[in-house]
């Protein structure tokens, strides 16, 4: 377990619904598509949120960080952000998608062990792929407490 924060430059934010018996990662072909012709060409690992919508239904907002500035195309449902910034966070490691759940279960416990609230909205997850496979580090934003004692 490790606390950090999580951030990245020149970003393009994609939010987009999926069935979960989808590939996810399909829905930024297209994204990835309209970069090309553009220019622009992803520069980081893809981060992104998951959020349950329905039965077998699921929210993505996917983070890429670019190698320039962009508009915002609406058409496209692409926001640009020129700095995406979350902290401060603790983070996990994992191999598996399915392995998840487990991972947040472990986050809340260190977290819940250290006195540590955790933010209440879809974790981060960074995923980086590596020669056999991918790996992710989930992110879970922590609430900061104010110091009350300067009154």
């Amino acid at each position: 377990m490790e606390l950090g924060m999580l951030v990245m430059p020149f970003c393009a934010k994609i939010t987009f619904e999926i069935d979960k018996d989808d590939d996810w990662l399909e829905g930024l072909d297209t994204v990835n598509e309209f970069f090309m012709d553009k220019d622009i060409y992803p520069t980081g690992p893809i981060i992104f949120q998951r959020e349950s919508i329905g039965i077998g239904e699921f929210e993505y907002t996917a983070y890429i960080a670019l190698n320039n500035e962009l508009h915002d195309i609406p058409e496209l449902n692409i926001e640009y952000i020129d700095m995406l910034e979350v902290g401060p966070t603790l983070s996990e490691k994992c191999f598996e998608e399915e392995e998840f759940e487990q991972v947040y279960k472990q986050i809340e416990v260190a977290a819940h062990e250290n006195g540590i609230a955790i933010v209440d909205k879809p974790y981060y997850h960074v995923m980086v792929d590596y020669f056999g496979g991918t790996a992710f580090e989930i992110y879970a934003q922590l609430e900061l407490n104010e110091d009350d004692s300067h009154e």
